[in-house]
C-alpha cells in the first residue's frame, strides 16, 4: 500500500525532513516547441510583483455568519493559479512566517525562464494525458534542458481559447535565457518545501491521486504552510483545499458549507455542472460526484484515518 500512495507524488528531498517522506522546471523566428504535434510554449504568469492569479487563504475572514467558517482558520492553506518568482515571494510574505509547502498539481510540463512561468500546451492542456509521472517528469527536464541552449526564447501569451480547449488567439513574447528552473528548484532555491502530484487538467483526480492527496495531508509537517496551486487555480486547486476542508472538518461542518466557503475564499463551485461542451460537462459531473462521496468518506474516517480512500471506494461501488 506504501509503495502505490507513493507513486506519482514527489517530495523535494533537499527541503522535507526525512522522517515525513513516508508517503511521498535576437528571438527565434517560430515558438520554441516541444516534442510534435500542436504542443507549444506559452507564459503562465510573468515576472511581476504581487499574489499570483486566484490567490486565496483560509486565513481571510468571510462576511456574515454563513457559510459555517468553523475549523477553516485551522487549514493554514491558501491556493491560486500558477505563481512566478516574485510571485512565490508574495506569498512567502502571507504565511504569517510559517515556512512553506509547495503542493504542486500540475501534470503539464512547466517551469521558470528567469522568474517567468511557462508550460507546455495543448489542446484542453492535455499534452500529458495518460502519460506516468515518471514519463512527464523525464519529458519536462528534456524539455528545459532545450530551453538552456538559446539565448532568446519565443514563448506565447494566450489571449483567446476555442471551445474545445485550444489556443484561438495569443500574441508573441521574447524571453531571455538567462536561468531556467523546473519549479522544484525554484522553490528549493527560496529555502521552501515541494511536493507535486501529476493532475490532469479539467477531469477528477485519480483513485491512486486521491489517496496520494489524503497521504500528503496527514504527513505534512505540522509547522508549514500549505499553499495548493495548479495552471488557473480554479479546478484542481479547489478541489484539492475542498478535500484537505473535508477532512478536517466533515465531522462537524456540512459538505455546503466546506464548498460554498472555498468558493467564497475565490475558488469555484465544485459541486457545478455546465452543459456544454461535453468534455467540460463530463468531466466535472465526475468531480462533483467525487467529492460527495468523499465526503462521506471522511465523516466515516475523519482525516482519512484507518482506510484509504481507494479501499473505501472499491467496497462503496
Amino acid at each position: 500500500m506504501k509503495g502505490r500512495i507513493e507513486r506519482g507524488i514527489r517530495w523535494s528531498r533537499r527541503v522535507v525532513a526525512p522522517s515525513i517522506l513516508i508517503a511521498l522546471f535576437v528571438a527565434l523566428a517560430s515558438p520554441v516547441w516541444a516534442g510534435g504535434g500542436n504542443v507549444t510554449l506559452i507564459i503562465n504568469a510573468p515576472d511581476k510583483a504581487g499574489v499570483p492569479r486566484n490567490y486565496r487563504s483560509t486565513s481571510e475572514k468571510l462576511d456574515g455568519d454563513h457559510p459555517s467558517t468553523a475549523g477553516l482558520d485551522k487549514l493554514r492553506a491558501s491556493g491560486s493559479g500558477q505563481f512566478s518568482g516574485k510571485g512565490l515571494a508574495a506569498i512567502l510574505k502571507r504565511t504569517g512566517g510559517a515556512p512553506l509547502l509547495v503542493l504542486d498539481l500540475r501534470g503539464e510540463s512547466h517551469g521558470f525562464v528567469g522568474g517567468t512561468a511557462v508550460s507546455w500546451f495543448a489542446s484542453r492542456d492535455w499534452a500529458n494525458k495518460d502519460k506516468t509521472p515518471d514519463q512527464i517528469s523525464d519529458d519536462e527536464s528534456q524539455l528545459l534542458a532545450t530551453l538552456t541552449t538559446e539565448p532568446k526564447i519565443s514563448a506565447r501569451k494566450v489571449t483567446a481559447k476555442n471551445s474545445d480547449g485550444a489556443i484561438e488567439s495569443s500574441k508573441r513574447v521574447t524571453l531571455t535565457a538567462q536561468t531556467v528552473q523546473s519549479e522544484e528548484q525554484l522553490v528549493a532555491a527560496q529555502g521552501d518545501s515541494y511536493v507535486r502530484v501529476y493532475a490532469t487538467d479539467h477531469v477528477r483526480f485519480t483513485d491512486a491521486q486521491i489517496d496520494q492527496l489524503v497521504a500528503f495531508w496527514q504527513n505534512r509537517p505540522a509547522d508549514r504552510w500549505v499553499h495548493v496551486h495548479c495552471a488557473a487555480g480554479d479546478g484542481r486547486t479547489t478541489t484539492a483545499l475542498v478535500m484537505f476542508d473535508i477532512l478536517e472538518n466533515a465531522s462537524a461542518v456540512s459538505l455546503k458549507d466546506i464548498v460554498d466557503r472555498q468558493e467564497k475564499l475565490g475558488g469555484i463551485d465544485v459541486l457545478s455542472v455546465k452543459t456544454k461542451p461535453k468534455w467540460r460537462h463530463d468531466g466535472e459531473t465526475e468531480r462533483a460526484e467525487f467529492v460527495r462521496r468523499f465526503y462521506q468518506y471522511a465523516q466515516e474516517h475523519p482525516r482519512g484515518g484507518g482506510e484509504t480512500w481507494s479501499s473505501w471506494a472499491a467496497r462503496n461501488p
